[in-house]
């Protein structure tokens, strides 16, 4: 869900969206709609079936392990295992 859709829903619930960063801000819709205020800490699983923004979370999830994977130097960015030298 894109910045804007987020801050349109959060006015529509009375949330203040200035001066808060994304995941903040979808928290606090996430606890103003009931679910769990547990956005990007999500480990491959996701219980929060009702939450609107299940979707991105998990996706999120998947890219933040992917670029620790690329910075760990343990896949190169086109997703492939980089060979391993032995000594």
């Amino acid at each position: 869900m894109q910045m804007e859709e987020i801050r349109q829903k959060a006015k529509t619930l009375g949330i203040k969206a200035t001066g808060i960063n994304k995941t903040e801000l979808v928290r606090a819709i996430q606890g103003a709609e009931g679910n769990f205020p547990c956005f990007a800490t999500a480990k491959d699983y996701c219980d929060q079936l009702g939450c609107c923004f299940r979707g991105d979370c998990l996706e999120r999830e998947d890219t933040a392990a992917q670029e620790a994977k690329e910075a760990r130097g343990d896949i190169s960015r086109d997703g492939k295992r980089k060979a391993v030298k032995r000594k």
